[in-house]
């Protein structure tokens, strides 16, 4: 019994010390996002919509299970598995002025950063290239200067990086090819230069690209279809077609923010699709009759078609002369049903 009851103590030894560890670490990690919040607050110059005037650390408490930064403005945690941890900072169109600390980079479960339409100078911080989980960087319409950090490239999560009108300068560097779930890439209206645009070949989700405003004199890769400047081929029109025939449907833009802008119109309507259409179809697209017959006869059938157009392989998109007969089917069958 002495060495069951030893056992017992031993074990439960274990367990406590494993919580204290637990709690130890969370509690440092919390103090870590705390650190970095209060290091971007620093180098603020000027908050003239006092934005920042939550962000007070006499009031946060990291031993809470829910720290109090997580309620300043701007700041979100929203990870079920680290209730305390921060992955979202938006704080764009604040009026904020000022440099952007490198200590954002120990916001290790940061997915949306959104710091655009401000005043901020000074470099892009490269320590964000330590942020595994970004999938959002939004840092257009400031006054950065310096070159696009290297670093980045090893984001390989982001779907959106928008730097554009900006003050940038240098090349963009090639580790941003290993951004290849990269949606959104936008450096619009900089000083950046370069000739070899090879690299960009890689990013095989890019839907939407800007690069205009820039000393750009190299070639884009043909692999880019719906993008801006990208080369005119057949399957890039079948592609281009779906994407016009989700946007007449939905009322939405391919370049449209859905879910923190960080998927695409196509990746919005999948989620939709087959059974919660009516729910992102056109408030505009009215039809007197049944819903149900519209939506059998014109609305998934035309959501189909698009999707089928704007599959990630070309080879397994509709052929265009396929699309024409389906639209005519679907023409014809939502004629006979109204006049009948």
């Amino acid at each position: 019994m002495a060495i069951k009851r030893t056992w017992q103590l031993w074990l439960l030894s274990l367990l406590t010390h494993a919580i204290l560890l637990f709690t130890a670490s969370s509690q440092s990690i919390n103090g870590d996002d705390l650190s970095a919040l209060l290091a971007f607050k620093s180098l603020i110059r000027n908050d003239p919509r006092e934005v920042l005037s939550s962000w007070d650390a006499i009031s946060n408490a990291t031993n809470m299970t829910t720290p109090v930064f997580c309620r300043w403005t701007g700041v979100s945690c929203n990870d079920r598995r680290h209730p305390g941890r921060v992955t979202t900072l938006n704080l764009s169109d604040a009026g904020l002025a000022g440099t952007i600390s490198q200590q954002l980079g120990n916001l290790t479960l940061l997915r949306v950063l959104d710091l655009s339409n401000n005043s901020l100078d000074g470099d892009i911080p490269a320590s964000l290239g330590g942020c595994p989980k970004l999938r959002a960087m939004k840092l257009s319409t400031n006054h950065l200067s310096g070159t696009i950090p290297a670093d980045l490239g090893q984001l390989t999560k982001l779907a959106v990086f928008d730097v554009g009108h900006n003050n940038l300068t240098g090349d963009i560097p090639k580790s941003l090819s290993n951004l290849t779930t990269l949606a959104k890439f936008i450096v619009e209206r900089n000083f950046i230069h370069g000739q070899d645009l090879s690299w960009m070949g890689n990013l095989t989700s890019l839907i939407h690209f800007v690069l205009e405003g820039n000393s750009f004199t190299g070639n884009i890769p043909e692999t880019f279809e719906y993008g801006s400047g990208s080369p005119v081929s057949m399957d890039g029109d079948i592609y281009s077609y779906g994407v016009l025939l989700l946007e007449m449907f939905t009322g939405r833009r391919p370049t449209d923010n859905f879910i923190d802008g960080i998927i695409s119109l196509v990746d919005y309507v999948k989620m939709a699709y087959p059974n919660n259409l009516l729910e992102i179809l056109d408030t505009n697209a009215t039809y007197n009759g049944n819903t149900q017959d519209m939506t059998q006869l014109v609305v998934y059938p035309i959501f189909r078609l698009g999707l089928a157009c704007c599959r990630e392989s070309p080879s397994e998109r509709m052929k265009m002369d396929n699309v024409v007969k389906e639209l005519n089917a679907i023409k014809k069958t939502f004629s006979a049903h109204i006049y009948a």
